[in-house]
């Protein structure tokens, strides 16, 4: 049960981190498809014209013919417009000069001298609207979350109201885990743009983050049946089932992504991982055998995880098959085949194959000495079958490696009270309580000073 839990919190914290990362709920990706979409290019294309009512206007005459120029370019040689914006621009130029250049910049991707020029222009006139609706898109691609939210805050307040600015804030807060937050802006953007799928998905994202999993769960569903070959909604669906421990359903969401040959190999580990979760091991291999079909050193390190569960938990049928895949890629590091070897040994003590478990572990210590697993198997082997003096000098080879100091000492208390050496063995054993106090060593230290009395030894 212990393991069970401490498994399920595993998940639920690799989930976190899959949602808020791994699927890039809030990286530049994740808003790229909406920035390229043409609704939203249509809106930046229609954005030079000024808006004199409420905007910065041109006075100066030769400006007014240079800008009717200029004009007539943007829509057919922009990489002109912009050169020839660059070499007029100037301090006593009006803020639509800047604008306009900042505007082209950021249509061409240079996020950073967009930003210069729309700053530029908000100087010369700070209640210019869309100069602070457009920094504030421009600061977004360049993941300044918090300014951004800031400029396209302000563009609200002198007025504008575009789902792009509402959905771009919420966005914003998302990644600023503001998530109450985030889901207002995707409220008001869903309103503006109903049939949005990206203000959709940022509501469902903004709904895991505050733990409305039910209603993420449902907006998904409909999604999904809107588009039911989108393998990321599935994949976002899944981890949502897993955050509300849903993980049966969870499961099948994972298979029907492995069978469209859309589930990555770190993502078939986890699926893996949920299986051992489930207590479901024989599943479970087939899934890892999958994800390991090519070496990584990374998933071979929770391949090898995944089997020591699968041998603590009993499964030794579904570990040893664990273990051929893992020998098949090879490639461990040193660490790592120890480790193997270790866990083969404890599958084979289990099995009753004892010399070949003892065989094993004896050549692990000839390779690592310091191998303190490796000593305590040895030791309990020599214990169980009565050959103390082997056993207890294992434990005290064990006893000098760091981890291994405490259970060690107990250990070696044990081969002495089998001994009825029971004077030393409450010497050792309260050496072992100094080193990490434990209630049940008490209660066996307890136990020996008793018999110890009674004996009169």
């Amino acid at each position: 049960m212990k393991y069970k839990t401490n498994r399920i919190q595993g998940l639920l914290i690799s989930t976190i981190l899959f949602l808020f990362t791994g699927n890039c709920l809030v990286s530049d990706d994740s808003i790229k498809s909406f920035w390229e979409s043409k609704g939203f290019q249509k809106k930046l294309l229609g954005g030079f014209a000024p808006n004199t009512k409420i905007e910065p206007a041109i006075i100066d005459p030769e400006e007014q013919i240079f800008f009717r120029e200029v004009a007539g370019l943007i829509y057919d040689n922009r990489t002109e417009a912009i050169a020839k914006l660059e070499a007029y621009i100037k301090p006593d130029a009006s803020a639509v000069i800047d604008y306009t250049l900042g505007s082209l910049y950021l249509q061409e991707g240079s996020f950073e001298k967009a930003g210069k020029h729309f700053d530029g222009a908000i100087k010369k006139f700070p209640d210019f609207r869309r100069a602070h609706k457009n920094r504030g898109f421009s600061l977004v691609r360049q993941q300044q979350l918090a300014k951004a939210s800031s400029a396209l805050t302000r563009a609200v307040e002198l007025g504008e109201w575009d789902d792009a600015v509402f959905g771009l804030m919420g966005f914003c807060h998302l990644g600023l885990e503001r998530y109450a937050s985030a889901l207002n802006a995707y409220n008001i953007a869903i309103l503006l743009a109903p049939e949005n799928a990206d203000w959709k998905l940022g509501i469902i994202k903004s709904q895991v983050g505050i733990g409305n999993f039910k209603e993420a769960l449902s907006m998904l569903d409909e999604l999904i049946a809107k588009s039911p070959d989108n393998s990321k909604l599935w994949e976002l669906q899944a981890g949502v089932l897993v955050q509300n421990n849903d993980l049966d359903k969870a499961v099948i969401n994972y298979e029907l992504l492995r069978e469209m040959g859309k589930l990555d190999r770190k993502m078939q580990m986890f699926l893996g991982d949920l299986y051992m979760t489930l207590d479901q091991g024989g599943a479970a291999v087939p899934v890892y055998s999958q994800a390991l079909a090519e070496a990584n050193a990374d998933l071979a390190k929770r391949g090898l995880r995944a089997a020591e569960a699968m041998v603590n938990q009993g499964e030794f049928s579904n570990a040893k098959n664990l273990f051929f895949k893992l020998r098949q890629i090879g490639g461990q590091a040193q660490a790592e085949e120890l480790k193997l070897l270790r866990l083969e040994s404890k599958v084979a003590m289990a099995e009753g194959r004892e010399i070949s478990a003892i065989k094993t572990l004896e050549e692990i210590v000839a390779k690592n000495p310091l191998d303190g697993d490796a000593l305590m198997m040895i030791g309990d082997y020599h214990l169980t079958n009565d050959e103390n003096e082997k056993a207890f000098h294992r434990y005290q080879l064990a006893s000098g490696i760091e981890g291994f100091q405490a259970d060690a000492q107990v250990k070696m208390g044990q081969v002495r009270v089998q001994q009825r050496k029971y004077n030393e063995a409450i010497e050792l054993i309260r050496k072992a309580q100094e080193l990490r106090p434990r209630d049940n060593v008490k209660r066996f230290l307890e136990s020996i000073e008793r018999v110890a009395r009674q004996v009169g030894s």
